[in-house]
């Protein structure tokens, strides 16, 4: 099957490069498991070739995503079609497309549908449309969409008003390379991975360790900390404090260092305010055979069964730690948790859903 994917402008097409920016690692991802499944993929996005078993085309050359989203793409990137990098990257995809793509071909859209409208006016009538990563909530009319989580699915349909099941629609689990992360014994810390915006729930987070006593590691983009100790998000709040407890931000890392750490970790804390659709960050400790304790809704709630707590007071919170706490120093536990997450989250048991899922669109 041929299958033309379209990206985005702003991050090199690299999972390790671009680690911070989920869009990007799942698109990689998806890239590398439908060609090892022989499907042969086209793909559109910034910056160089990368160098993969795919036809690259880059339609924004490195030079014009450093002018335009500078050495934080991730953070400084709108998503609005107003702006003049959209409207060229737009402008080019669209010539770049219209040049390669034949008869039964499909096009696939890693990110918000509603930026590339356009083309599914031009191409949806003659070509299959699919999403085959909405973890965003702008899909297309008329596509077929593959989403992380039910809950998701669900949320999605309810802002659009579907009110009638659709067929063609997946819903299709993250999908992680489990070579990255790794058991370990229990060090006895917690650890949040988020980037620093309010809506990711840091300062539960911290507020959490510091009344159940265990020290925490911060790890995520966004973050800055100031003379006095205090640890502020991007959007001008105090999620940390000196006085609460022993905790450290390690800032934006890779994901060797996050592999690392996880292994490491009593537990997880994911106390998102928002509806996650996918949150890879749990996905990851569990891999790492790490429990998580996280808010009682979104993604969350699809991973009941291998490990997750959820919660929705601080009290509830606390309770979850206990149960989780409990979970971790048993060797076997973590064994378990890491299998069960590899057998759900690996791409080698999610490529074939996905192979699935596109044949049954062609047939």
């Amino acid at each position: 099957m041929r299958i033309h994917f379209i990206g985005l402008p702003h991050t090199p097409f690299d999972a390790e490069v671009a680690s911070s920016c989920a869009f990007t690692v799942k698109a990689v991802n998806w890239v590398t498991m439908m060609t090892a499944l022989g499907h042969e993929l086209v793909v559109y996005w910034g910056g160089d070739d990368p160098g993969l078993e795919a036809e690259f085309v880059s339609c924004m050359s490195p030079d014009e995503q450093h002018a335009h989203f500078g050495d934080n793409p991730w953070a400084t990137i709108r998503w609005d079609n107003n702006e003049a990098y959209w409207q060229r990257f737009n402008m080019r995809t669209y010539h770049e497309l219209k040049n390669r793509i034949r008869p039964g071909d499909m096009i696939a859209f890693s990110a918000q549908a509603w930026q590339l409208a356009h083309l599914v006016e031009e191409f949806g009538l003659e070509h299959q449309i699919i999403e085959p990563n909405v973890g965003y909530s702008g899909i297309a009319a008329g596509s077929a969409a593959a989403f992380e989580t039910y809950a998701w699915m669900h949320h999605v349909y309810g802002l659009h008003r579907i009110e009638d099941g659709r067929p063609d629609d997946a819903v299709i689990p993250v999908y992680l390379d489990p070579a990255k992360f790794h058991t370990g014994p229990d060090q006895g810390y917690a650890v949040v991975i988020a980037r620093m915006v309010w809506r990711k729930g840091v300062d539960t987070a911290v507020e959490l360790a510091h009344q159940y006593g265990i020290p925490l590691k911060i790890m995520g983009a966004l973050g800055n900390v100031d003379e006095q100790g205090q640890l502020w998000d991007c959007e001008g709040n105090v999620v940390a404090r000196p006085d609460q407890g022993s905790w450290e931000y390690l800032g934006e890392v890779g994901p060797d260092v996050r592999g690392d750490v996880l292994a490491g970790a009593s537990m997880l804390l994911a106390p998102t305010r928002y509806i996650e659709a996918g949150n890879n960050a749990h996905c990851e400790a569990l891999l790492s055979g790490v429990p998580v304790v996280a808010s009682d809704w979104g993604a969350f709630t699809d991973n009941l069964d291998l490990g997750v707590h959820t919660f929705r007071t601080i009290e509830q919170g606390l309770e979850a730690m206990v149960h989780a706490d409990a979970m971790r120093p048993k060797r076997s536990g973590s064994t378990r948790i890491a299998n069960a997450a590899r057998d759900k989250f690996s791409m080698d048991a999610v490529g074939p859903l996905f192979d699935a899922w596109l044949q049954r669109l062609a047939d």
